[in-house]
C-alpha cells in the first residue's frame, strides 16, 4: 500500500473527516471530525520524519501534534507550527503503511505494523484535561470563554479553577 503525499482522511464509520476547526490558523488548532467538503483544513500532506511520517495540515503548514506530549490514551491532537516549541510530538505513524486509521466519535486511532495502536482525544474535555497537566492549574470563567468560547463552562481540575 503506497502512502499519499496528499490526503483527506474519512472515518469509514462515520463518514466525517479529519478537520482543523473552523480553518483555525493559530498553534493549538483543534483536530476534530466533521461533514467532508474538500477545503485545504480537511487536507493533510504525509512527509518523512524520523521513520514514520508527519501529517501536516495544508492551509496552516502546522504539523498534528499530541498534546503536552502525552502517551495517555484519549489524548488531544492539536496543530503546531513546525521548528517551534510543541505541545507534543509529531502525530507518529509507522515507517511503513498506516493500517488501520479510524475517526470514532471523538477520537482518532492510528496502527500499523511498527506502531503500537495508538488513540488520541479530539474532546472538549480533553482539551481541558491537557490544559490542567500543562499549566498546572484550570480555567477561570474567564479564560475559559476566551479558549473554548463554543462549550460550557466546566473545571478542568475537579473544583472551580481560579
Amino acid at each position: 500500500m503506497d502512502i499519499p503525499v496528499r490526503a483527506t482522511l474519512i472515518n469509514k464509520k462515520s463518514g466525517l473527516a479529519l478537520d482543523i476547526k473552523e480553518c483555525d490558523m493559530s498553534d493549538g488548532g483543534w483536530v476534530i471530525q466533521w461533514t467532508p467538503h474538500g477545503r485545504t483544513n480537511q487536507i493533510f500532506r504525509l512527509e518523512p520524519a524520523d521513520g514514520g511520517y508527519k501529517f501536516i495540515a495544508e492551509h496552516s503548514g502546522k504539523v498534528l501534534a499530541v498534546a503536552n506530549a502525552s502517551t495517555d490514551p484519549g489524548a488531544r491532537v492539536v496543530q503546531f507550527e513546525q521548528g517551534r516549541r510543541p505541545v507534543g510530538p509529531p502525530l507518529a505513524t509507522p515507517g511503513g503503511a498506516v493500517l488501520a486509521l479510524s475517526l470514532s466519535g471523538d477520537a482518532l486511532s492510528v496502527a500499523g505494523k511498527h506502531l503500537p495502536f495508538q488513540r488520541y482525544d479530539l474532546s472538549a474535555a480533553g482539551a481541558a484535561s491537557t490544559v490542567c497537566e500543562r499549566v498546572g492549574h484550570g480555567l477561570g470563567r474567564e479564560e475559559w470563554a476566551t479558549y473554548f468560547p463554543d462549550f460550557p463552562y466546566q473545571p478542568a481540575c475537579g473544583a472551580e479553577d481560579r
